[in-house]
């Protein structure tokens, strides 16, 4: 029998373990998948309703000295019938056509997928296009990487407080 009692809550089907926030256990994390661990308890849900995402976004990365404006006009972001629900980022010809599909809506997640994909996006449009055509491809971890570190921007104080995020 395990002395932790964490670890039989979890056994039991009871997620997350009680106490998870206190004892700081690595399989006590929110998301057991370990996909995102919430580090404080913001609830960002109502703070982005009145926004224009597209324009914070531009701004967040404009101000990171990072223009994605041309990006973001050739991009599909709104939603209409029969599209496709996925969001993602692609560069179509590898000489700079990037572009982002998503279905934006004035909400949390929707704020965070795009800075996401427009971290994709950023990546892609500063690969150098004087490199042959086969360099011009990159590993999946490396685009990852930025792109997470964008979607990150969302809980930073410096996006929050410059753009009147209040949390609710």
């Amino acid at each position: 029998m395990s002395t932790d009692p964490g670890r039989e809550r979890t056994a039991a089907g009871i997620w997350p373990p009680e106490g998870v926030h206190d004892q700081g256990i690595p399989w006590h994390y929110g998301d057991p998948f370990f996909q995102e661990v919430q580090l404080d308890a913001s609830d960002l849900t109502g703070a982005f309703a009145t926004l224009d995402l597209v324009a914070l976004v531009q701004q967040t990365f404009g101000e990171m000295g990072l223009d994605i404006a041309a990006l973001l006009a050739r991009s599909d972001l709104h939603p209409r019938n029969g599209k496709n629900q996925h969001a993602f980022c692609t560069d179509i010809d590898r000489a700079g056509d990037v572009r982002i599909l998503a279905n934006l809506a004035p909400n949390e997640i929707q704020a965070s997928t795009l800075l996401h994909e427009s971290g994709h996006g950023a990546y892609f449009q500063e690969v150098d296009t004087a490199l042959p055509f086969m360099l011009r491809s990159m590993h999946m971890l490396c685009t990852e990487a930025v792109a997470m570190l964008f979607r990150s921007e969302e809980h930073t104080s410096e996006l929050q407080s410059h753009h009147d995020l209040v949390c609710r």
